[in-house]
């Protein structure tokens, strides 16, 4: 983050990092825990959903400058890709 920011400003921008980033990485576990339960269709629904999940975290932690976070979140995404019409993940 901009180390010009005031104090203040800086912090509140910090909680809503971590807020979204609590909630995200909530729905992420949901998603994951529900995934063993699932087949078919419901699951290929239900890894799309995980990839955008993952992909609103990546994005966020570029924006705080967490590179290593970013790159976590990239890798996970590229887990659960699933092949166009197949419903199963990248060769």
């Amino acid at each position: 983050m901009d180390s010009e920011l005031g104090p203040t400003l800086r912090q509140e921008l910090l909680d809503d990092f971590y807020a979204e980033c609590d909630e995200g990485i909530g729905q992420v576990r949901q998603g994951l825990a529900g995934l063993e339960h699932a087949s078919g269709a419901k699951a290929a629904e239900m890894l799309g959903e995980l990839h955008r999940q993952l992909h609103s975290l990546k994005g966020i932690c570029a924006i705080a400058g967490l590179r290593p976070a970013e790159e976590l979140a990239h890798a996970m995404e590229d887990v659960l890709r699933v092949r166009p019409g197949t419903g199963a993940p990248p060769e």
